[in-house]
């Protein structure tokens, strides 16, 4: 993937939830969590997304 595609991929959901956050802030239904644990989820899932398997198949050879 293009390091730029990678990138908005990063940033846009992080975008996203940092410009709502302040409005979100004032619904009561709305349980945030604070930013250090919304900063280690983004990066969690950002890389979880992007990971590499360097595992072939099952059942298909090794070159």
């Amino acid at each position: 993937m293009p390091p730029l595609l990678l990138l908005q991929q990063m940033i846009g959901p992080m975008l996203m939830h940092f410009l709502t956050r302040p409005t979100l802030e004032n619904v009561p239904q709305v349980a945030l969590p604070d930013i250090a644990t919304t900063h280690q989820e983004f990066a969690r899932v950002f890389l979880r997304a992007v990971a590499v398997d360097l595992q072939p198949p099952t059942g298909e050879p090794t070159p």
